[in-house]
């Protein structure tokens, strides 16, 4: 964009719009840039949560089930009782934990017919909150798997 608006543009003598365009591919440049090293971050938090809490017990862990049409579910767990559907998130406030990130792990426990929970393991404060009809539990996964048994 900035060598297609340096021949168009400045070498015409259209300096001003130069920079305007200059300005605005810069602008998408870093919008795009953080969201996908947002999206990158989630990854790394979920890839690091699912090993974590494989290494407590990895025979009630099963990873990336696939959601047609939706994605995946991050973690299906097989408590002692109960098995659980885990969405797992890199927020760390169960206040910003939106409408959206509910509904993906309702509409994954309608399909597998398991409870919903969202898992926030960078959460600093430990504890359990219950909004929308699931469960959302901050804390490591020792945490997590003591209140799922």
């Amino acid at each position: 964009v900035i060598f297609a608006g340096w021949f168009f543009l400045y070498q015409k003598g259209k300096h001003e719009e130069f920079i305007f365009l200059a300005l605005l591919g810069g602008t998408i440049v870093v919008v795009n840039s953080k969201s996908f090293f947002a999206r990158v971050h989630g990854q790394l938090v979920e890839h690091a949560a699912i090993k974590s809490l494989e290494k407590i017990d990895k025979s009630r862990v099963t990873r990336n089930k696939p959601l047609p049409g939706r994605g995946d579910i991050d973690v299906i767990y097989k408590a002692k009782e109960d098995t659980y559907n885990i969405e797992i998130k890199s927020v760390q406030d169960p206040r910003k934990v939106t409408k959206k990130h509910i509904r993906q792990v309702l509409d994954a426990s309608d399909y597998t017919r398991t409870l919903p929970v969202i898992w926030l393991p960078k959460a600093p404060n430990k504890m359990i909150v219950n909004r929308g009809g699931v469960t959302i539990i901050c804390g490591n996964a020792r945490q997590l798997v003591s209140y799922l048994n």
